[in-house]
Formats: C-alpha cells, structure tokens, sequence
C-alpha cells in the first residue's frame, strides 16, 4: 500500500525593516542588514578558528604552507573590507532605527 505524499509545509521568510523614519536611508538598510552581517562575521570566525586549528594537526609541508597561505588572505581580506568596523557600524544602526524582524509565509514552488 503506497501512501500519497504528505504536503510540504510552508517555509516563513524572514525579513528585517526598520520602523524609524527619523534617521536617513542608509542607516536604516545598513540596520536591516545587520542580522546578515553577524552570520557573516560568525562564519568569518568559525573559518578562522578551524584553519589555526588545523595547522596542529598537518604534517606536509606544503600542506601547512597553504593552510597558512590562506589564512593570511582571509585575513588580510577582512581588514580590507573592514568587516569588523560595518558590523558595528550596523548593530548602532539596527538599534537606532529600530528594526524588527517580519516573518511571512513563504510561497511553495514546485
């Protein structure tokens, strides 16, 4: 006996808005963008921490030479960009214009 296929579940989209219109434009998308922004940084972190984990355990020469190699340009990157410093920049926007996350039922493609 085969079953009919249970119906998907709708997913929710998540959506961050600013409610405050005393403040300008940019920072209000910079607010909305914050939440993005933090699992940015957060994967920025976790990538970090696993690549100077990973030179403990690495044997081969060239091995450590490209784990280190790619550090350093991840590194060197993320100053570049001044990731840390638009983080901020956007958690001080997100609290002053007031941003609040929204979800919504997302429509099912099939």
């Amino acid at each position: 006996m085969t079953s009919a296929p249970a119906a998907p579940s709708p997913t929710k989209a998540t959506l961050y808005t600013a409610t405050s219109y005393v403040c300008d434009r940019e920072t209000r998308e910079l607010g909305e963008d914050y939440p993005e922004l933090r699992k940015i940084a957060r994967a920025y972190r976790l990538l970090e921490h696993r690549l100077t984990a990973a030179q403990a355990g690495l044997r081969a020469r060239r091995s450590l030479s490209s784990v280190m190699d790619f550090s350093l340009a991840l590194a060197d990157a993320s100053h570049d960009a001044s990731l840390g410093s638009t983080v901020s920049l956007a958690r001080d926007a997100f609290v002053e214009a007031r941003v609040v996350k929204i979800a919504r039922p997302c429509p099912i493609v099939l």
